[in-house]
């Protein structure tokens, strides 16, 4: 058996009736050069718990993100004629319909910003957020078909849910640039208060997404569609109670500590704060969006932990 003097101990396996076959003086050697050499040992075993476990685990998959993006957003057209135009058409609808009613027949004023404007920001806020939690709920059903080939960390799949909401975020974004575009040709005012102030516009958008990706990871996994229809249905009674269809002024003041209940509520307004300097926001608010986000990521966590201890208990 020839070795060469620059290969690493650590790819040498000799069994002793190979080392008695070599010379005497080149047995002792190697077996001398082995003993020197530190032996590099690959353990696999389960990963930590804990949040900075999962985050762990979530850079170490995180080419896992991209893939299921992509599939998510491919199952939005899939089967259809019109195919990648569906992801602009739809919002375009949705976006002309509640403009015409509410902005056109309700008459809804915010004030002196263009009702069309507000809507439209709110609007990407609350999209954002509901695209999360819907593509986040379904992430393991979506891509149960690669589950079944390899096993993947659970956390990476359903933070994929990021990409179509994003998707959808940028769409709104769009139509807003192209309505301030068109108000400051006609009108020649801009409409939106940048400063300092704006920096809970970014605020308000990492708490949207905290809380979209925390519902997903809560709710995935779970068997049926029961509660994928009432996760909708429950959607879309948070639309109405959440100012996205109007300013919080429009409310009374007697239930304005209701609607201070709702997680929501504080990253959205700290998004139009941010835009629209309506000081409507309050500490109250913030405070319930943080603890919604954090108390959503620790349920979440916890069900994926249990899943994983399952399956490491079965295999």
């Amino acid at each position: 058996m020839l070795l060469r003097r620059s290969e690493r101990a650590d790819r040498i396996a000799l069994a002793p009736a190979e080392a008695v076959a070599l010379p005497g003086r080149r047995a002792r050697r190697v077996s001398a050069k082995a003993a020197r050499m530190p032996a590099r040992v690959t353990v696999i075993q389960p990963r930590k718990g804990g949040f900075r476990g999962a985050l762990a685990e979530l850079w170490l998959f995180r080419w896992c993100v991209p893939y299921f993006g992509r599939l998510y957003l491919r199952k939005r057209y899939r089967r259809t004629h019109l195919g990648f135009l569906w992801v602009p058409l739809k919002p375009s609808f949705n976006i002309a319909s509640k403009i015409l009613v509410f902005g056109g027949i309700v008459g809804i004023s915010a004030g002196k910003t263009p009702y069309p404007i507000f809507f439209l920001i709110a609007t990407a806020s609350w999209q954002l957020f509901a695209e999360i939690a819907l593509w986040g709920t379904r992430s393991l059903e979506v891509g149960r078909m690669a589950l079944q080939k390899i096993e993947l960390p659970r956390l990476p799949i359903i933070f994929a849910a990021i990409i179509p909401g994003s998707v959808e975020f940028l769409v709104y974004v769009g139509f807003a640039a192209g309505a301030l575009l068109y108000y400051v040709i006609r009108a020649h005012a801009f409409f939106l208060t940048l400063g300092p102030e704006s920096v809970l516009v970014l605020a308000g958008l990492v708490l949207i997404i905290f809380q979209g990706v925390g519902l997903g990871m809560v709710l995935a996994g779970s068997p049926g569609r029961d509660l994928r229809f009432s996760l909708q249905f429950g959607l879309s009674f948070m639309y109405f109670v959440t100012p996205v269809l109007y300013p919080l002024s429009k409310v009374q003041p007697q239930y304005r500590p209701l609607l201070e209940l709702n997680p929501l509520m504080g990253s959205i307004e700290m998004v139009k704060d941010g835009l629209f300097a309506s000081h409507e926001l309050t500490l109250a608010a913030s405070l319930v969006a943080v603890a919604g986000a954090v108390a959503l990521w620790a349920i979440g966590l916890w069900r994926l932990e249990r899943r994983r201890m399952r399956v490491a208990a079965a295999s």
